[in-house]
């Protein structure tokens, strides 16, 4: 399993979270959100759950 995948196993909503939360703890422009993760969640693309992510399940 690759990275994208697993992102799409674990939900890019999560992922996407877990960035930005560390992104306000630390300020560190490297921990910011991808803005691509950003804007899938943002079209409902979340993984698995809801079909597609990166991938169409």
């Amino acid at each position: 399993m690759g990275p994208f995948e697993l992102m799409d196993m674990v939900g890019l909503d999560v992922i996407d979270f877990i960035a930005q939360a560390t992104y306000d703890e630390t300020g560190t422009e490297a921990d910011r959100p991808h803005p691509a993760i950003t804007e899938l969640v943002g079209q409902g693309r979340l993984g698995r759950k809801t079909g597609r992510g990166w991938y169409s399940y």
